[in-house]
């Protein structure tokens, strides 16, 4: 079963967020953050489930463009209240982004 935690800031994952799931559960816009392999060393493998829980958007970002992010259509934001979107470490930095997204 996943741990839930909601979040009502912006938030930078820490290790205990590993295979958890997170919402974010604001009116406005809300940044979540990948931290650099160097601060949290997730291992290869790990995932991450988060969603839109309130009206604001949430976007998701490599801690000062640290860890690589990928998606066929370069979206890293939520399409929409509720929608879901999945992280998972493919290699050192390097994260796989999949879900309801948008630019």
């Amino acid at each position: 079963s996943l741990t839930v935690s909601i979040q009502t800031t912006g938030y930078i994952f820490a290790i205990g967020d590993a295979n958890t799931w997170v919402r974010a559960n604001i009116t406005g816009p809300v940044n979540f953050s990948v931290p650099a392999h160097a601060s949290v060393a997730f291992p290869v493998g790990t995932s991450i489930i988060m969603d839109q829980m309130g009206a604001g958007t949430l976007s998701i970002t490599g801690v000062a463009n640290t860890a690589t992010l990928e998606n066929a259509t370069a979206g890293y934001r939520t399409s929409a209240q509720y929608a879901q979107i999945a992280i998972t470490n493919l290699a050192t930095d390097v994260w796989s982004v999949a879900g309801s997204t948008k630019i």
